[in-house]
């Protein structure tokens, strides 16, 4: 284990055999650096997770004890949770000069095949479980230019991914195996040390340590891309079950509320709302005077998402009804353009917003339906520009026959301040907490 920070060094020192770069430490390097390093950590911590969420999915298949074993400490990593962030740049020129010294035919092939080489020398066992969980992804990023490698240590281990730049960031992840001293010792002056051996003295190696990535908040106060961090927690219902309420538990991680509520609402599903609801939201909504609102603020334009519903052929007479007060409910939205069919969808997040014990554990098993009906009235003219006004009747069904057994009333989204109106026809949506404003007595009748 002791030859592992030279294993670790020595690895990026082969990545920069032939880079010329200046050296700059985290602290000299400009603002414009910082931020693109710090979009490569944040992607970095991403393609973590899903190395730890693929640990996870393979956990209860793993027949050998040992490899069992293996991937549980791997599902254990506190991927928001890094030691420290390295970060090494190359050209477009330098990368291409970097495989072929390496003999290999993609700059993404290098960190695992190198990973697999020092794993090996350690455990058998260690290196079939870190290419077990590999993990590369991609992204759309208008941001051209070095690829660039991150090694995240977390104590036993080491986080290292690559990346490559393209229209689409693409990425490759593998885990190194490390010692909690060697993490704590993976710095500029170390790795520079090692590159030098082989005429490297002049490499680019930005070390954050902790301190850095936690003052003023570098990290926090960022907005993340969602996207992969979704896509690494909610790609199987074990992951999302283990990992998500851990993420948004995590009061000390480099993720902001605000991020981790568009994380959590990203992934709703109609299989998971009543989950979520139960197991996240309260823990993010803990400060929020009124924990429904301060949901529905963070995603309030009731956009169409393709989530099917079960719909019955609604009555348009009233029948009202008493509703049982363990009854579970649907939100759906229809949105009736003039000249088009309607469509409707379910609104996750409306229903999210809902008390969790009226939430279905599945669609196809709710007693009622909110249906918010919205059809467009008037609006503001601009020359060749039309905003359409939504208004949104809401009324509450019975899920099986269609009876319509509440009339909660009307809401009308009306234009407040300037606003640029594009030629054509705007079809502007109702916000979800007006919607809210009749729905949310509803509930407060019990």
């Amino acid at each position: 284990m002791k030859n592992i920070l030279r294993a670790v060094s020595l690895t990026l020192a082969a990545l920069l055999l032939l880079s010329v770069f200046p050296y700059v430490s985290a602290e000299e390097a400009d603002e414009q650096t910082r931020k693109k390093d710090r979009s490569r950590i944040q992607y970095a911590i991403s393609v973590t997770a899903a190395m730890v969420g693929s640990a996870l999915d393979q956990l209860d298949s793993a027949e050998d004890a040992a490899l069992r074993g293996q991937l549980q400490a791997f599902s254990e990593v506190r991927y928001l949770h890094p030691d420290k962030a390295v970060v090494v740049e190359l050209t477009t020129f330098q990368m291409n000069n970097a495989i072929r010294a390496l003999k290999k035919n993609d700059w993404l092939d290098i960190v695992p095949a190198l990973a697999e080489h020092f794993n090996a020398q350690f455990s058998e066992t260690y290196a079939q479980a870190a290419q077990l969980v590999q993990s590369e992804g991609r992204s759309s990023d208008e941001r051209k230019g070095a690829c660039s490698l991150v090694l995240l240590p977390y104590g036993g281990h080491i986080a290292a991914v690559a990346m490559s730049p393209s229209s689409e960031i693409r990425r490759r992840g593998t885990f190194i195996v490390s010692t909690e001293e060697a993490s704590q010792s993976l710095d500029e002056a170390e790795i520079r040390k090692y590159c030098g051996q082989f005429g490297a003295e002049d490499a680019a190696v930005r070390a954050y340590e902790e301190a850095a990535l936690k003052q003023d908040d570098w990290i926090v106060k960022s907005s993340w891309p969602i996207s992969p961090m979704s896509a690494a927690i909610g790609a199987s219902g074990t992951r999302l079950r283990a990992m998500l309420p851990a993420l948004v538990r995590d009061d000390i991680s480099y993720m902001n509320n605000t991020d981790k509520y568009r994380v959590v609402i990203d992934l709703l599903r109609p299989d998971n709302v009543r989950f979520i609801a139960e197991t996240c939201l309260p823990v993010l909504n803990k400060d929020a005077e009124d924990p429904a609102v301060y949901l529905l603020k963070q995603s309030d334009e009731a956009y169409k998402r393709s989530e099917p519903v079960p719909e019955p052929e609604y009555g348009g007479e009233l029948r009202e009804a008493e509703l049982k007060p363990d009854g579970t409910y649907l939100a759906v939205i229809v949105r009736a353009v003039p000249d088009q069919e309607p469509v409707s969808w379910y609104d996750l997040v409306l229903e999210a917003a809902l008390p969790t014990a009226n939430i279905p554990e599945n669609p196809e098993d709710a007693d009622y339906i909110i249906r918010c009906y919205t059809t467009f009235d008037g609006g503001v003219k601009n020359g060749k520009a039309h905003l359409h006004y939504p208004v949104t009747r809401i009324t509450v069904h019975d899920a099986h026959t269609g009876e319509m057994l509440r009339d909660l009333g009307q809401v009308k989204r009306t234009l407040h301040g300037a606003i640029m109106l594009a030629p054509g026809d705007t079809w502007w949506s109702p916000l979800r907490t007006r919607l809210w404003e009749k729905i949310g007595p509803l509930f407060a009748e019990k």
